[in-house]
C-alpha cells in the first residue's frame, strides 16, 4: 500500500476516560465483504447522510466509496478498481461536497498504468463517476484531501513527485479538469513531503504543512508550516519544526479555529516526546505549544490527524497511541479547549466493539457529537464507523 503514515449497532461503549461521561457508539462495523481499511476522515451532508471511503475491499480491490444514511443503511456507490484505466484506485484522502452537488475526491492510485494518482467526482447516488484529473510523475503522485473556493476550483497537495528533486508539490484543479502545478517543494525552498491538505486562511493564503523541511542545512527537517497564494505566488515558510520542544513531523490539515489561529498537530517531540498541539497566529506569527502529549492511562499519545473543532468551541482530535491501552497502535479521542484544558474521551483497545488505530479527523455534527473511524476491528475484522457525544 502506498500511502503516508496515512444499520447502527445497538451496543454503547462506555468511554475509558478518567475524566469524562463521554460515549462512543458504533454506527457501522464493517466485514471483509464490504470494507476493508476505512481510513480517511467521514462527509456529513446537510440531509444527515454520512460518505466515506475504504483503503481496501471492492470488487476490483482498489477501494470504496459507501454512504450511510440516517437509519444507519450501508451503500456501496461505487467500486474503485486497479486494472481500469478509467477508474480510480486507493481513495485515501477524504471527500468534499462542491458547489455542483457532487462529491469530490483523491485517489493515490488509478487513471491508468503509471497510477500515480487522481481527482474524480461522483454523484451522491453514485451516478456520473468522473476522473477529473489523472495525475504524471511532473505532476506529483499520491494526492491529498482536497478544497475548494468560490469559483468550483479545488486545491491540494502532492506527498511525493514533481520531477527532479522535487518532493511534493501544491496543485489546483477546475472543474473542467484544468490542472495547474503552483509549486513544487523540496528542501532548497525550505519544506519537504506535504503533510496533508491545504486549508484557507484569513488573508486568503492557501496554508500546508511539510513532515520534513530544513531552517537551515545544519537544523535538521523536522517539518514546516508554510503558505502560498491560490494563484501560485507568495510562498513563504511561515514555522520551522527545529527542535523536540517544538514538536515535530506534523500531519494532516491545520484548522482556522473561532479565536482566528491556526492549529494543528505533530506526531513526535514536546517534552515527552509524544507529540503537541500547536498554533499559529497568522497576523502576527505568534507561535504557542497547547498541548504536549505524555501517554500512558490518562493521555493519548502520537496524535495521528488533525483538529476539528466542535460545536462547543473545543477542539476534537485522535491519537493512534496511548491510553488505557499503552503504547501500541491503538489510539484515543480526546478534547481540548483553547485555553489548553484537555480530556481523554475514549482509550480504543484491541477487542471492543468499536475497533481500535483512528488514523484521520473527526467529523462535527450540528448535534454536538462527532463522527470517526477506526482502521482495524476486533478480532481481525476490517474497522468501523463511529460516533462519540461528548
Amino acid at each position: 500500500m502506498r500511502s503516508l503514515l496515512r444499520a447502527l449497532a445497538c451496543a454503547t461503549l462506555s468511554a475509558a476516560s478518567l475524566a469524562s461521561a463521554a460515549t462512543l457508539t458504533v454506527v457501522k462495523a464493517f466485514d471483509s465483504s464490504t470494507c476493508s481499511l476505512p481510513m480517511a476522515s467521514m462527509l456529513l451532508t446537510a440531509d444527515g447522510s454520512l460518505y466515506g471511503t475504504c483503503l481496501g475491499s471492492g470488487t476490483g480491490r482498489g477501494g470504496i466509496l459507501f454512504r450511510l444514511d440516517t437509519t444507519g443503511q450501508f451503500s456501496v456507490l461505487h467500486q474503485f478498481s486497479y486494472n481500469d484505466s478509467t477508474d480510480a484506485s486507493e481513495p485515501i484522502g477524504g471527500l468534499l461536497q462542491g458547489q455542483d452537488g457532487l462529491l469530490w475526491g483523491s485517489s493515490q492510485g488509478g487513471g491508468g498504468s503509471d497510477n500515480h494518482g487522481t481527482v474524480y467526482r461522483i454523484g451522491t447516488d453514485g451516478s456520473g463517476f468522473t476522473l477529473v484529473k489523472v495525475f504524471s510523475a511532473e505532476d506529483g503522485t499520491f494526492p491529498s484531501a482536497l478544497i475548494q473556493d468560490a469559483q468550483g476550483k479545488v486545491y491540494g497537495t502532492t506527498n511525493q513527485g514533481g520531477g527532479r528533486r522535487i518532493k511534493g508539490t501544491v496543485f489546483s484543479v477546475s472543474p473542467s479538469g484544468d490542472f495547474t502545478r503552483l509549486l513544487g517543494v523540496r528542501a532548497a525552498l525550505d519544506v519537504t513531503w506535504p503533510a496533508g491538505g491545504l486549508t484557507w486562511g484569513p488573508d486568503g493564503f492557501l496554508y500546508g504543512l511539510g513532515s520534513s523541511g530544513y531552517s537551515t542545512r545544519t537544523t535538521g527537517s523536522a517539518g514546516s508550516l508554510y503558505r502560498i497564494r491560490p494563484d501560485g505566488t507568495g510562498f513563504q515558510r511561515m514555522v520551522s519544526f527545529q527542535t523536540p520542544s517544538q514538536g515535530y513531523g506534523p500531519m494532516g490539515e491545520l484548522l482556522l479555529a473561532s479565536d482566528g489561529w491556526l492549529y494543528g498537530v505533530t506526531y513526535q517531540g514536546g517534552q515527552h516526546g509524544q507529540g503537541t498541539v500547536f498554533r499559529w497566529n497568522p497576523s502576527d506569527g505568534s507561535f504557542a505549544l497547547v498541548h504536549e502529549f505524555a501517554g500512558g492511562p490518562g493521555e493519548g499519545a502520537n496524535p495521528s490527524g488533525g483538529l476539528v473543532q466542535g460545536a462547543d468551541g473545543a477542539l476534537y482530535g485522535v491519537t493512534a497511541s496511548g491510553g488505557s491501552a499503552g503504547s501500541g497502535l491503538v489510539g484515543t479521542v480526546y478534547r481540548l479547549t483553547l485555553a489548553g484544558q484537555y480530556t481523554l474521551l475514549h482509550s480504543f483497545d484491541t477487542t471492543s466493539a468499536a475497533g481500535y488505530y483512528p488514523t484521520d479527523r473527526l467529523t462535527p455534527a450540528p448535534d454536538g457529537s462527532l463522527y470517526g473511524t477506526t482502521w482495524h476491528g476486533p478480532d481481525g475484522l476490517p474497522g468501523t464507523v463511529f460516533r462519540v457525544q461528548p
